[in-house]
């Protein structure tokens, strides 16, 4: 998307649509269990329905939250992407999924933005049960 297409839709309203069911995207709906890290008890919850409010434009879904700060799409399409670069970037350091000195006990693991999580989720299983608390 052009960088004028991004600022179109963001000073656009009128050509974007609230959509709160994602129907567009295969295999989500909104009976889909959607975690938070949180500081309940058990360090798990449950996100509330408006994280599935979305905007629909030119085809692709976007977050509705702070409408027009994150310009990419987040539907199956983007997803699918970030898979992609994923492996690519897997690919390129050899397996590797950090580069930090963390030791084979790491006590705390902080995942930033890294997408849609295959990085926690690969590296958990790769060092036993490392502590990661992911936010995106």
């Amino acid at each position: 998307m052009s960088s004028s297409a991004v600022n179109q839709r963001h000073h656009s309203p009128h050509h974007a649509t609230a959509n709160n069911s994602p129907a567009d995207d295969e295999g989500i709906g909104d009976d889909d269990d959607y975690l938070l890290f949180s500081a309940e008890p058990d360090g798990w919850k449950s996100m509330t329905s408006s994280i599935k409010n979305h905007v629909h434009y030119g085809g692709r879904r976007y977050h509705r939250y702070r409408d027009g700060k994150y310009p990419f799409p987040n539907d199956m399409i983007e997803q699918g992407r970030e898979y992609l670069k994923h492996d690519m970037i897997t690919r390129v350091t050899e397996g590797r999924r950090f580069h930090a000195p963390i030791g084979s006990h790491p006590q705390k693991i902080l995942d930033l933005g890294t997408g849609v999580g295959v990085w926690a989720i690969e590296g958990n299983k790769s060092l036993r049960q490392w502590p990661v608390a992911s936010w995106d």
